[in-house]
């Protein structure tokens, strides 16, 4: 839960015990909670609620929302594109934008960017010497295949 809450949630983790004073649930719902921060969930992630249940022993709810890309139908409607005087055609841009949300790995990076890493000081530094001492900045580049395509070519 923890894992797939760091892949495709949205928000902090939801655990909803049911309202009333059975101790059982109560204790459930807080072992969940260490459980989750043991798997490296912060506190702040973790949202403690209670719920109206019917039976004070009725279960505890973890639960978290998600982002997901859907791929539009494309092509299904078509309409008369002469007749299209200043406006825009329903299909005008769908094989495109079907095309991105198939191949968006996180949902989430369309809703906003992820923080950028630290950066590697170290390696700047290198880069900075060199450029001051006239050499190369850039890694040297591999010779991978000699110059050759592959020989499945030849």
């Amino acid at each position: 839960l923890a894992a797939r809450h760091g892949h495709r949630g949205v928000g902090a983790i939801s655990v909803a015990a049911p309202a009333g004073e059975d101790p059982d649930a109560a204790r459930t719902a807080w072992s969940i909670r260490d459980a989750l921060m043991a798997r490296g969930l912060p506190a702040e992630a973790i949202r403690m609620t209670g719920y109206a249940a019917p039976d004070p022993r009725a279960p505890v709810v973890v639960s978290f929302e998600t982002v997901e890309a859907r791929t539009p139908v494309c092509g299904r409607d078509w309409e008369d594109l002469s007749a299209n005087l200043n406006r825009t055609p329903n299909n005008f841009g769908c094989a495109l934008t079907a095309n991105m949300a198939a191949q968006i790995a996180n949902p989430r990076d369309i809703l906003q960017p992820r923080a950028m890493p630290p950066q590697d000081s170290h390696r700047a530094v290198v880069v900075f010497d060199n450029y001051r001492q006239g050499r190369q900045t850039s890694a040297p580049q591999e010779e991978l295949v000699g110059g050759r395509v592959t020989q499945a070519v030849e």
